[in-house]
Parts: structure tokens; C-alpha cells; sequence
């Protein structure tokens, strides 16, 4: 969808205004260090035809490449990233995915939500200053409609490493990303239609941008017109690695819609699997020893440290060095599976040749996307022993808040209904949060921010949160809404779906400063359930940005159904909402399965109301607040170094 202006209020009217507030409001939280280092980049945001699996698909690209490039920056990096849209009809943002933006709200990349989204041909320069909660392992993507699924890349924030972890000698970035065989928009067109057209489980799992499957003559032709004859076989990635070396393996679920199991062939010892998990979307972790695997979800990272063979422990398996890594859907039919090659220095073209040759060591009578060759999914998998490393670096987020802090508790049903019809039966799908549906691009006319900023309609309030049903939520806005030190809990309920009373798994993402994972439960949720989980686990509650809810009894895995009115499992989600301010601004908390996202599974909350106005002086570009401009940052204004217009 690309927006007009038409209808919209005179554009002069909206920058006297903005300008007349940056004479009188000052933020009480300006980051005014001008001796901050400095890290521009830029990025294009285009589309061309791709053959990631062997087959071609239009996709939408970052920098022309699946991945995008590599940001890599340090704590306290004041960070510059010029983003602009050379697709020939869709608007586009970025989200940096994780990132708490403290202090820098219009820079979430949301569209109307934080910003008004790129229109082709147009640029928007976002700010962020990365603060020592932000350190680890992120991504960025698009976040309009359905580009993410090809619009990603990996974004690295550098810090020192705990002693705990200095025997670190290397560092590998693996990407794993769902691959369709339709655009993106064809899908969404799909998901929102009447009647409503799934695009069911992924072609393959890719492994930074490249998967193993054979092309497809109809597909070559359909997609792009081509001939499978007009591109090289797929090959799989290849990680090369050192021998006898302890290697941190930065794992980012850039996934779509594929709940993902990771692991390395042959790699097991008597003490159990290669893995020990170090991390969780930013968050040391105290470490989990002998992990078979790793999972994911779309939307999760994890580091994990693993120890590479010695020369004389590989000779003893006869692989040449040569090992496959393999990545399986789960909790999902029909599955989606993947594969990408680890290479010791012995590990030759030649000896990957024969691999290819070979093929996949596939059990009989299975097929690449749905054998089973890691351990089968359990609910919960091992996030209840996950506890932070408590260490000089942590800061005061590796602590959550204790119960007594809790001032309120929000409880969001989610569930998937029918549209255009009854909600049982209707021929189109959505999914609901309380019974309300959002649509990214219909939800709204002009971004939340701004019409904050302005006060064009209604704001949300906090004394009207306060007597809402459930507390906190705001029914004029549509909002849950909190304010500087407040502590809340989130318990999001997975409820059985209305049409088929089967229930899903999902990734529910915070935006802003990251939340903790206080307890996960199977079935309905009560005071007695949550009670047995904390006795059970989650001692020490970890802070991270994508939590996971489980679908227990009812996932469409095990063929049981649920009454509508009962839920699969639950996962409650602790806020803090910083006390000097820096977290105002307007963020959403939506499910990361990008489907799902689009269909609905989306709420926004907002922190400080009656902050955003000063907060907005960190964009004095009034470009900022209409639709169809370029947006300069403010560093940027400041400084007299304006970016290329597109």
C-alpha cells in the first residue's frame, strides 16, 4: 500500500507546531553527549529475482543481497542508518530488531506507530544510541507487511566478554530464515482475503540465505519466467571452522513462521551434545552444558559456545572433515527442514563435492524437509532452567523485578477467530487479542507518535488505563498504557482456536527495553498453575525481548482439540518501565510468526503519554511528520552532514 497525502492536515500547520515545541520543551532524558563515537551506514531496500533454494522468487532485498549486511557496533555507539526505498510501489521501514531505543522512540521503525512508513524513492535516516542492555545479538528488518521474510539482516552490538566466557577464540554468525516460493505480497493478499489462502510450512530453512532443494521447471517458470537451465544448482552454506576451538556460534531466528531446531551431525560425545548455551536475545546466560540442539523461534537468538574437533578426533570418524549442520521445523505439519555444511580445514571442494554427491544422510522413506534426525520437540524445551549471568557487564537488567514490585496484571486472550462470517466459520481468518483484530495499515490514518505529538485525536491517558478493563488498557485508544517506574505483568493465554480448536505456538516480541520471561505453563492458566511453574523453574527469571508461548494440548502436531473457551498454555512476561523516562514513546508487543502479526496478533502499548512531545526534539527534521519526505536525524541536522537523497 502507498499512502497519499491527501486529506491530511496542511503540512505548515504541522511544522509550526513542531517547531514551536522545540523552543519550549525540553526532554528531561537528552542524550547531549556530542563525544559519543559515531557509525553511519547505509542501506536500499530494492527487489530483484533471487534462487536462495535453487528456485527463483522476486524478492524484496537489503542492499541487494539475502542477507543484508552485517551491522556490527559497540556499546555507547551513537549508530546512523540511512534506509532507502527503491521499490517501485510498497512504502517500507526498518526495525532493529531487540533494540530498546531509549531515548530514541522514532526510531523503531514501525509503521504508523513510530514513524510514517518510506515511500518509494524517499529515505529515513534512524538514530539510536546503543545503550549496555543492548549488547549481543540482534537483527534488523523490514516491518511492513510480509518483507521480512527476506528483508533481514544481522546487527551485532561488541562489548567486553565475561570472564566466564574468555576462552571465546572465534565467532560464527548463522542467520536461519523461513524461504517461500510466492512474494510477499501475494501472501499477505492471501492471509487478509476472502476467502483466506494459508501459504503453509516453508520450501526450506535457509542458513544465511541458502538452502538445498532442486529446482523446479514450473516454478522457474511461473515465479520469473526462467529456466531452471539459467542458474547453477543450490548449494548449501558452508561454515568453515578451525580445529580444537572454542567458537561462539551467534544463532538469529530471522524466521517467518518455522519454530526451529538446530544442530550439528556427529558431533555428540559420551557427555551428551557440543552445545552450551551462553546467551538469549542479548542476555548472558549462566551456562546450559551437553545441548543435543538449540531452539528457536522466529524473532529469538541465542549464542552458543561450542568446541571444535581436534585434527586426530575427526580422522577417527572417516567424514574428511566434513560434517552436515542440519535445522528441522517442529510443533508443524507439514515440517520445513533444512541443511548447511561445517567445514574443518580438511573439509577440500572435492571432499564437499562427494558430500553433495552423496546427499543428506535421510532415514528411509523420508524426505529432506520432514526428517527427523534431532530430538523431538517437548514443550518448554530447557527455558526453565535459563537463568542470567550475574557479572560486572550485566547492569541492573539481569534482575527482574520482584512480586511485591507489581503494581498490575494484564491479561491478553489471544485466539484465532473467522472474519467475513461467523467468527466459528467465516471464510476469512484473523487473530485476536481480547477481541479486538489490528491491521497494520487500516488501524490507523496517521502514526501513533505523531498523533500524540500533535494531539490530532484523542491521546491515550493514563488515568482512563487505570479504570479500563483489563487495568492499564485504554479502550478510546486502543492501547495499554504505563508510565515511568511502573512494574507490570503481561500474561498472554493461547487459547483454541474458534475455527478449528487446535492451538499454535508463538513468539511474542516486546519492543523497546526487553521484558522477562517469568513462567510458561501448559493449559488454562490459574493462580495454582503459576504457582507450580515457578516451583518448577524460572528461578531466575531472564530479561529478552521474544518470549515463547507454547501450545501444549490442542498444538495441531498432536491432533487433539480444545473447546474454544480453554487455551493450549500460557507464558507471563514482566515490564519494567524505566523511572527517569527513557523508555516513552509508543511500542508494539505483537506475535513474531509474521503471519500471525499481519492477521492481527498485534497491541501497542504506550509509556509516558504526556513525554512523547518532548521526546520527539530527537527528530527535529519536520519532515518527520508527514508522509513522502526524506527524515534526517538529529545528530545529522545538527552536524551539517546530510545523507544522499535517494
Amino acid at each position: 500500500m502507498v499512502f497519499s497525502t491527501a486529506g491530511r492536515q496542511p503540512t505548515v500547520l504541522l511544522i509550526f507546531s513542531f517547531l514551536l515545541s522545540l523552543v519550549s520543551v525540553t526532554s528531561a532524558f537528552s542524550d547531549t553527549r556530542l563525544d559519543r563515537p559515531v557509525k553511519r551506514f547505509s542501506l536500499t531496500i530494492s527487489e530483484r529475482v533471487i534462487w536462495a533454494d535453487g528456485n527463483p522468487v522476486s524478492s524484496v532485498l537489503i542492499n541487494g543481497s539475502l542477507p543484508g549486511p552485517e551491522i556490527r557496533v559497540n556499546v555507547g555507539d551513537r549508530v546512523l542508518v540511512n534506509v532507502t526505498n527503491a521499490l517501485a510501489s510498497q512504502n517500507t521501514t526498518l526495525h532493529i530488531h531487540g533494540m530498546s531505543q531509549r531515548m530514541t522512540p522514532m526510531s523503531d521503525g514501525t509503521p504508523l506507530v513510530s514513524q510514517w512508513p518510506i515511500a518509494p524513492g524517499n529515505w529515513f535516516e534512524y538514530e539510536l544510541v546503543i545503550q549496555n542492555a543492548d549488547q549481543g545479538s540482534y537483527y534488523y528488518h523490514s516491518h511492513v507487511e510480509l518483507q521480512a521474510i527476506i528483508a533481514y539482516g544481522a546487527f551485532i552490538v561488541d562489548a567486553p566478554i565475561p570472564r566466564a566466557y574468555k576462552s571465546i577464540q572465534a565467532e560464527r554468525t548463522l542467520i536461519l530464515g523461513d524461504w517461500y516460493w510466492q512474494k510477499s505480497d501475494t501472501i499477505t493478499k492471501g492471509l487478509l482475503g476472502n476467502p483466506f489462502v494459508w501459504p503453509g510450512s516453508s520450501k526450506a530453512i535457509l542458513v544465511n540465505g541458502q538452502a538445498l532443494n532442486a529446482c523446479n521447471e514450473t516454478i522457474a517458470k511461473t515465479n520469473a519466467g526462467l529456466s531452471c537451465a539459467d542458474t547453477k544448482a543450490a548449494s548449501p552454506h558452508v561454515v568453515s571452522v578451525p580445529y580444537s576451538t572454542d567458537i561462539r556460534l551467534r544463532l538469529i531466528g530471522a524466521l517467518t513462521l518455522s519454530y526451529t531446531a538446530f544442530g550439528i551431525l556427529d558431533h555428540n560425545t559420551t557427555a551428551g551434545g557440543p552445545f552450551t548455551i551462553i546467551g538469549a536475545d542479548g542476555t548472558y546466560l549462566n551456562p546450559v552444558h551437553h545441548q543435543t540442539h538449540v531452539e528457536l523461534m522466529p524473532g529469538q537468538r541465542y549464542e552458543v559456545l561450542f568446541r571444535s574437533k581436534s585434527a586426530q578426533q575427526f580422522q577417527l570418524d572417516g567424514k574428511a572433515g566434513c560434517y552436515w549442520i542440519r535445522t528441522e521445523s517442529r510443533w508443524r505439519t507439514p515440517a520445513a527442514g533444512g541443511w548447511a555444511i561445517l567445514a574443518y580445514p580438511s573439509c577440500t571442494d572435492s571432499a564437499q563435492s562427494m558430500m553433495l554427491e552423496s546427499g543428506p544422510p535421510l532415514p528411509p522413506g523420508t524426505s529432506s524437509a520432514n526428517a527427523t534426525l534431532l530430538p523431538p520437540a517437548e514443550f518448554g524445551w530447557i527455558a526453565k532452567q535459563f537463568s542470567p549471568l550475574l557479572w560486572s557487564g550485566a547492569g541492573l537488567m539481569a534482575r527482574a523485578p520482584q512480586d511485591w514490585e507489581v503494581k498490575r496484571r494484564i491479561v491478553i486472550q489471544a485466539q484465532q477467530i473467522g472474519v467475513f462470517g461467523a467468527v466459528q466459520n467465516g471464510t476469512g481468518t484473523r487473530w485476536a487479542e481480547n477481541g479486538h483484530v489490528y491491521n497494520e495499515m487500516m488501524t490507523r490514518k496517521t502514526p501513533y507518535l505523531i498523533d500524540i505529538f500533535n494531539k490530532a485525536v484523542e491521546v491515550p491517558s493514563y488515568q482512563r488505563a487505570m479504570q479500563g478493563t483489563p487495568e492499564g488498557y485504554d479502550n478510546v485508544t486502543d492501547t495499554y498504557v504505563a508510565r515511568s517506574g511502573d512494574v507490570f505483568d503481561v500474561i498472554i493465554i493461547n487459547n483454541a482456536s474458534a475455527k478449528s480448536h487446535n492451538v499454535e505456538t508463538h513468539p511474542w516480541h516486546g519492543h523497546s527495553s526487553k521484558q522477562w520471561t517469568m513462567a510458561s505453563g501448559m493449559g488454562n492458566f490459574s493462580e495454582e498453575a503459576l504457582a507450580a511453574v515457578r516451583a518448577q523453574g524460572f528461578h531466575h527469571p531472564i530479561p529478552r525481548d521474544t518470549h515463547t508461548v507454547w501450545g501444549g494440548p490442542g498444538a495441531s502436531t498432536t491432533n487433539q482439540t480444545l473447546p474454544t473457551d480453554s487455551s493450549g498454555g500460557w507464558t507471563m512476561i514482566r515490564y519494567r518501565i524505566a523511572a527517569d523516562g527513557s523508555d516513552s514513546g509508543v511500542f508494539p508487543l505483537h506475535c513474531h510468526i509474521l503471519f500471525h502479526s499481519a492477521m492481527g496478533m498485534f497491541t501497542n502499548f504506550v509509556f509516558d503519554p504526556q513525554d512523547v512531545a518532548a521526546a520527539t526534539q530527537f527528530y527535529d527534521d519536520p519532515s518527520y511528520l508527514v508522509f513522502g519526505h526524506n527524515v534526517t536525524s538529529r545528530y545529522t541536522r545538527a552536524h551539517g552532514k546530510r545523507p544522499k537523497s535517494a
